[in-house]
């Protein structure tokens, strides 16, 4: 495996890309995949589904994650009066910790460590936040 990869794809009308050879077969890409697109950091990665291509690796209903909530991205949703997705944000929070999970809330920064405002582990206490935070 190469240990940097670098291409470039050009934007349809339709807004489409083909994939490039190099990318491909860097994430061994066969037609029928699915691949996925998140944001980081102020870049948008592109990677292979792995949950989709091989069901085995799904996430069973017993399996207990944590899930991070970026403050600034929160702080942000509620400039845009966007309280659709906050409350979407929130529904996987719940979902999280009644699976017994961990909501874990920080404030990210740029060349820094995040920081950890607050890491909640019961549904009451987060739903108490997340009703102050929606009523602002």
């Amino acid at each position: 495996m190469k240990d940097y990869l670098f291409a470039s794809a050009t934007i349809t009308g339709k807004r489409q890309i083909t994939i490039p050879k190099e990318v491909s077969d860097y994430l061994d890409l066969k037609i029928g995949d699915k691949v996925i697109f998140r944001e980081k950091n102020g870049s948008v990665l592109f990677e292979k589904d792995v949950y989709s291509v091989n069901p085995e690796l799904s996430i069973d209903s017993s399996f207990k994650m944590n899930f991070i909530i970026p403050f600034t991205k929160l702080s942000d949703l509620l400039t845009l009066d966007r309280r659709d997705l906050i409350r979407e944000i929130f529904d996987i929070a719940n979902e999280v910790l009644t699976r017994g999970g961990k909501v874990i809330l920080q404030k990210e920064y740029v060349n820094v460590a995040p920081v950890v405002m607050k890491v909640y582990d019961e549904v009451e206490e987060f739903n108490e936040f997340a009703d102050k935070f929606l009523s602002l």
